[in-house]
């Protein structure tokens, strides 16, 4: 849409257009919503075993299975798992035999105390950082500025945006189909690899050839990394990744284990963004060296 609009001769439009049409898409989530069905798991934690029941069922159902033992199976393990979670605290810190001596403010440390528990979050906010250190965003956000550096005008500025976008799509659905059969840890290994090499490529073609602007080959290279950047980044980081930061936590502590991965994203995300800018104009194409450098020290 951004494509799209770059056309139209009324100025405003051109950015408040796509801006608008994106609004389509929470609504849509939104409306979808109501026909989203409750997780058992937590019907279960509150106590409705029924409705808990009948969606399982209802999800598990096959004409080949039609006393649906798979999903009585399913159930009754969801049942005692639920059981075991009752009795662990789901605080920060997860000290139940400490927690009648010890205040609720110190409780709120239980996951970075607990070994198990602190090295699982250890895990996830550090390959969060680690996958937000391959520089997506700063290719995102700045792509058109990126293609202007390597001599490109405006239209192709954003045609090359439009190819990037889609080449996450495509590939978004690549990881999620193969993920279960290569397993997690490789695929994210191969996502920050491939965006480390990627980047050193992208470095190459800017240093060597942005400026005089005369060899072309050297020039789509540079494009060309940019879009090898993303597959990889795609399938190994943004869905093998965001998949680990939720299975790595049990059920009890779950959704704080993503709350801190998702943080250590956005945190990491704005401090990147902020000092793009600066980076670029001080130091231009080594920021994708220093900043990839950065993750690749934490990994």
């Amino acid at each position: 849409m951004g494509m799209a609009f770059y056309y139209t001769p009324l100025g405003a439009a051109q950015w408040r257009s796509p801006l608008g049409i994106a609004l389509l898409w929470p609504v849509l989530m939104i409306a979808i919503c109501f026909f989203v069905p409750e997780s058992p798991r937590f019907l279960l934690m509150k106590g409705e075993v029924d409705k808990a029941r009948e969606i399982t069922f209802r999800i598990h159902k096959t004409p080949d299975d039609p006393d649906q033992e798979f999903a009585r199976g399913e159930f009754y393990q969801m049942q005692k798992q639920v059981e075991l979670d009752r009795t662990l605290d789901p605080g920060w810190v997860n000290f139940p035999l400490l927690a009648v001596s010890i205040s609720a403010d110190k409780l709120q440390r239980a996951m970075f105390l607990k070994p198990a528990y602190r090295r699982r979050t250890a895990l996830a906010m550090g390959f969060a950082f680690v996958g937000q250190s391959t520089a997506v965003l700063v290719i995102n956000n700045y792509g058109p500025l990126q293609y202007a550096a390597l001599g490109f005008g405006t239209e192709d500025q954003l045609r090359f945006q439009c190819g990037w976008i889609t080449v996450g799509i495509v590939f978004n659905f690549v990881g999620a189909c193969i993920m279960d059969r290569i397993g997690r840890r490789p695929l994210m290994i191969f996502g920050v690899a491939g965006c480390c090499v990627a980047l050193i490529i992208e470095a190459v073609m800017v240093a060597q050839y942005a400026e005089a602007g005369t060899n072309k080959a050297g020039l789509r290279a540079g494009v060309a990394a940019f879009y090898i950047f993303l597959a990889v980044y795609s399938v190994g980081v943004d869905v093998a990744g965001v998949v680990f930061y939720s299975e790595l936590f049990p059920n009890h502590i779950r959704s704080k284990g993503i709350c801190l991965s998702i943080a250590t994203i956005a945190l990491t995300d704005l401090v990147y963004l902020q000092a793009t800018a600066t980076a670029f104009a001080n130091i231009g194409w080594r920021f994708y060296l220093v900043s990839h450098r950065l993750g690749c020290r934490s990994s």
